[in-house]
């Protein structure tokens, strides 16, 4: 550990005080919009205190050396909040049982779909010695489903806000609504760091990358042959910033044989990527955090909740951690494309006014709206 540690940058100066700790600096460009400054407590070992090392070798030893540190370096800072958009960090919440002397506020806040295997059942027993509900003054969640999960596993007051990005820009008013396409988000991504499986923890499984990517193989050729039947233009939008490329490579592998071009949507900032959304006819997804924010904002979407079908399981379809019957309105849970195909033509000929009423009460359930985050900023304001 101590030789991994000195071979990241070391700082001999001491962090600045601040009110605020932002824990993991992941993400952390979003608190910009609530915080005039704080300090983002990196916790990817990208460098190090010098002089709060050293105390806390003095201190603790070298046991769980990276953990006592941060916990050096939050009582040298002594904030009153400490705020994290990295909520599937076990670790995040034992600091909190940690410091549970101290009057520092831990806020904890949801920023994407969670799945069977994530922070529910990764490692959470062992890492928690099974002391019980993992512990944050306030955890935002996305809607009324997460909320039943996370209070299984943690103990705080669960707020449910939606997504903190999305709440963040407004809904266009003044749509132009391209009528005549279909955009399906992409949530794909590749390798790294050599890893050739992806761990299926809570299932006790290891899916190869290509396995977990199957279902694209089905959705796009439909897509491709539903657009050419029923005159639509089909749009993917990009998930990844670098290395698109890859991506756009993996996509144009599934539709070379037809005689279709698909354009491709580059993933721009926050505020462009929701104005597309907000613009769009239909949204399509898979398990995309992006097409639950395009439901919140009142867009048309389709989900294809078929992933996890892919190694025979049922987990993680459509809204799950609840679960919902096989087809719905805007949804469905099975490889059907006749299925597909009626339920996608029921959303679009759906007038705004009716598609707005049905699905109110899966927003609620799925993923709620609170915009400008007024929830968030109100608990923030008792807070400092």
């Amino acid at each position: 550990m101590i030789i991994r540690l000195f071979k990241k940058k070391i700082d001999f100066s001491l962090p600045k005080k601040n009110q605020v700790i932002v824990y993991d600096d992941v993400n952390s460009e979003v608190f910009k919009y609530f915080f005039k400054n704080y300090f983002s407590l990196n916790v990817r070992k990208n460098y190090i205190y010098f002089a709060i090392l050293l105390k806390t070798i003095f201190t603790s030893g070298f046991k769980n050396l990276y953990f006592n540190y941060q916990i050096e370096v939050i009582k040298y800072i002594n904030p009153k909040l400490i705020i994290t958009f990295v909520d599937n960090s076990i670790y995040f919440f034992l600091l909190k049982r940690a410091l549970k002397g101290k009057k520092i506020k831990f806020i904890s806040i949801q920023n994407g779909l969670r799945i069977a295997g994530d922070i529910f059942d990764r490692n959470i027993d062992s890492l928690n010695h099974n002391k019980g509900k993992l512990e944050a003054d306030y955890l935002f969640v996305l809607g009324k489903n997460d909320n039943k999960k996370y209070e299984k596993y943690f103990s705080g007051k669960i707020i449910e806000h939606g997504s903190l990005r999305s709440n963040l820009v407004p809904v266009s008013k003044n749509k132009f609504l391209d009528d005549q396409s279909i955009t399906f988000i992409s949530d794909y991504s590749y390798p790294v760091f050599g890893e050739k499986k992806i761990k299926i923890i809570s299932e006790k499984k290891e899916i190869s990358w290509k396995r977990f990517y199957t279902c694209e193989k089905f959705i796009i050729p439909f897509l491709v042959k539903f657009c050419q039947t029923n005159g639509y233009r089909l749009n993917i939008a990009l998930r990844l910033k670098k290395n698109a490329s890859k991506e756009i490579s993996f996509y144009n592998n599934l539709v070379k044989e037809f005689n279709f071009k698909v354009n491709f949507l580059k993933n721009y900032d926050i505020k462009t990527n929701y104005k597309r959304i907000d613009n769009s006819n239909l949204i399509v997804f898979i398990s995309s955090t992006l097409g639950y924010e395009a439901l919140s904002r009142g867009t048309k979407v389709f989900v294809f909740g078929v992933r996890s079908l892919a190694w025979n399981s049922k987990l993680n379809c459509f809204g799950w951690p609840f679960y919902y019957k096989k087809n719905g309105l805007f949804w469905s849970n099975e490889f059907n494309e006749k299925v597909w195909s009626n339920q996608i033509k029921k959303v679009l000929d759906l007038k705004r006014e009716t598609w707005l009423r049905k699905n109110k009460t899966f927003k609620n359930s799925l993923i709620k709206a609170d915009f400008d985050n007024k929830l968030l900023r109100s608990v923030i304001n008792e807070i400092i």
